[in-house]
């Protein structure tokens, strides 16, 4: 678990701390709702191609 945390999730940590985008809440709620686009869209008040672009983002950070 710890090495999980140290590769995929500090670099999202990381990134927030620097950034306006909240990757890793993102990503929480994304798994939270299953992978459903339409409903975390909804949930976050965000538009789906937004959510779509933080998820590359994250896929870039996390490998």
């Amino acid at each position: 678990m710890e090495q999980f945390s140290q590769g995929c999730l500090n670099p999202l940590r990381d990134f927030d701390a620097d950034n306006t985008l909240i990757l890793f809440d993102t990503l929480t709620q994304f798994i939270m709702c299953d992978g459903n686009l339409r409903e975390l869209s909804n949930k976050l008040s965000l538009h789906e191609n937004t959510l779509r672009y933080r998820l590359e983002k994250i896929a870039h950070l996390t490998g």
